[in-house]
This record gives C-alpha cells, structure tokens and sequence, in this order.
C-alpha cells in the first residue's frame, strides 16, 4: 500500500499541475496581457480572421476616392470637425466572404477624449470610388478607408486608433492599437520634384514638367474648333501642373486613372482636382482621354481655386498608385 505520506506528495503534486494549467489556459483566454500594438506600414495578423497593414493617416476636412473624378461620392466634414482617416490593406483570412463591416470596429483615443463616429468604406473601381457595402471573399485582399470624425481643434501627436476584430462583438474589446499624429495632414507623403520621374513598375512613369496659375489653358496645335479649359468665373484661376505620363502597364488606360489631385490653400481650404490630357495630335485637351500601351502622353493636374489663392502658398497633393507627393507652388 502507498504511504500516506506519498499520496500526500503526489496529490500535491497534482494539484499544483492543475493550477498551472487552469492558469495558463485563463491566461491564453483573457486573463492576461491582450494588447496588441500595431505600427504604420507593418501586418498584423488578428484572431487568425485577418491581417490588416495600415498604409497612411490623412487627416482633411473632406474624404474622397484618391482618383477622384469630376463627380466623385464623398464624405465633407461639418465647421469645427475633420476626419482621420487610416489607409489600410485587410486580407481576409477565412474560408468565407466576408462583409467589410464585419472587418472590425475602430475609436479614436485624443487625451481624454473618445470619437467614435467611425466610417468604413472599401475603395473600388481602381480608385475612383468609396463603397460602404463591399464584401472581401476568402483569401482576397481588399484597400479600406477606415474614417473617424473628430474635433479640429482637439488634433494632437500622440493620438491613438483602437480597433477591435472580434466577431459579432456588441461590446468590442479594443485591444489593438495604432500610435498616430492627428497634427499632420499625411503621415507618409514624398516630395515631388520638378523634372524628377515617378516610376512605379508596370504601372506608369510620371513627370512634372512645368506648373502655373492661369486664367486658361490651350492645345499646342489647336485646330478651327478645340477643346480646352478656363476658369470658371471671373474670380476664379486655375492651377495646373503638366505631368508628362508614360503608360508601363501593359494596357490601354484612362488618363485620370494614374493618379489623383488635391489642392490646399494657404488658409486651409481643400479643393479636389482633376484630370486632363492631350490628345494624339495635341489639338485638344480633355478629359476622358486614353493613354495606350507604353504610350507618353502630357497630363494635366488641374484645380479650380479663388483668383487670392495665387497670392500665396498652394500645396498640391499628388496620390500616385497608392503614394502620395506633394508639390508646393508660391507666386
């Protein structure tokens, strides 16, 4: 027969094994450190559903597709609000489509204070468009903007996104979190330089060749009847910058399809821009024009701003497939 000092042993023993393994497993479920702290241009992989890799931060009074066309669908903020919007890649890691909403649910930490009037929206067709309905199917990846209005005067540089992953969660736990300056209105941009070429492989190649503020613009070779533009009205310029495109992708493309503008005035005022080209013979220029395979052809980024703009600073953002330039024109 075992002594009773033996069982003692073993009975301790065993009891000590169940803690630990009671322990660890209350750990694993909750009892332990969870955060999960993500950083700008890095994968995270949550709850085995997704891996989300956050691109930029834009923080702006007006939310539009980066390749905003002449009447592209948006969101503009009320007086006193802005928007922080995070530009992220989510893939769907599931064995099902999955709806974005059900993606996850997202705060905005400023001190004290909480913002939680959130937006998510898929962009599709290329750029030109924010869907809040788009679905993700198993394996597939899709380019999110997750969107949070916040005070404009409450912007700081310690800032945090919180995101929560969870399934049919009502009341989400946000324990991922991204570090952001609210202050900065990109957090990732690149300067454009003049006569300096963009290459994005088998995408394009793009230069900005000259810029201006003007009344109009006109073709080189113009014919009896020629398509151009001009102000709008009397107290209105245009800015325009020409950007010489080459076509790398492999395909015929719309001009407007490589890359987006964005004009900022010296008193913070956004304008969205768009984009005009030159025909073959450069007898018009217009929108809607194709761009064929290995092609060059002078674009034109053009925003239609107060005639005061052109007293002072103007900085114009570029978005370039999925980067952002920005230029600044001074008179």
């Amino acid at each position: 027969m075992m002594r009773k000092k033996e069982w003692n042993k073993r009975r301790f023993t065993l009891s000590l094994t169940v803690v630990m393994i009671l322990c660890l497993m209350l750990f694993d479920s909750g009892c332990g450190d969870k955060d999960v702290a993500m950083t700008m241009g890095e994968s995270t992989t949550a709850l085995e559903r997704v891996e989300i890799t956050p691109i930029n931060l834009m923080v702006s009074k007006k939310v539009y597709p980066p390749l905003s066309g002449s009447y592209a669908m948006g969101w503009e903020s009320d007086g006193g609000k802005v928007y922080a919007v995070l530009e992220a890649t989510v893939k769907n890691l599931t064995d099902e489509k999955m709806e974005i909403k059900d993606i996850c649910r997202f705060q905005m930490v400023i001190g004290e204070e909480t913002y939680g009037n959130t937006i998510l929206a898929a962009v599709t067709e290329n750029g030109s468009k924010l869907e809040r309905s788009a679905k993700v199917g198993a394996g597939k990846t899709i380019h999110l903007y997750l969107i949070t209005e916040i005070d404009e005067d409450a912007v700081s540089p310690e800032s945090t996104l919180q995101l929560s992953f969870a399934e049919n969660d009502d009341k989400p736990e946000y324990n991922y979190s991204l570090p952001v300056d609210t202050t900065k209105r990109l957090a990732v941009c690149k300067e454009l330089v003049r006569n300096k070429t963009v290459k994005v492989k088998d995408f394009g190649s793009i230069t900005l060749e000259k810029e201006r503020f003007t009344k109009k613009i006109e073709p080189k070779n113009p014919g009896y009847f020629y398509q151009y533009f001009s102000a709008r009205d009397s107290g209105e310029k245009l800015l325009v910058l020409d950007l010489k495109v080459k076509n790398l992708s492999g395909k015929k493309r719309d001009a407007d399809s490589f890359y987006g503008v964005t004009v900022v005035t010296e008193d913070g005022e956004e304008y969205i821009g768009g984009v005009a080209a030159d025909d073959k013979n450069r007898a018009n220029i217009k929108t809607g024009e194709t761009i064929g395979k290995n092609e060059t052809r002078m674009t034109y980024a053009i925003a239609n701003l107060p005639k005061e703009a052109g007293k002072g600073k103007c900085t114009v953002y570029i978005y370039i497939d999925g980067s952002w330039y920005s230029y600044v024109w001074k008179k």
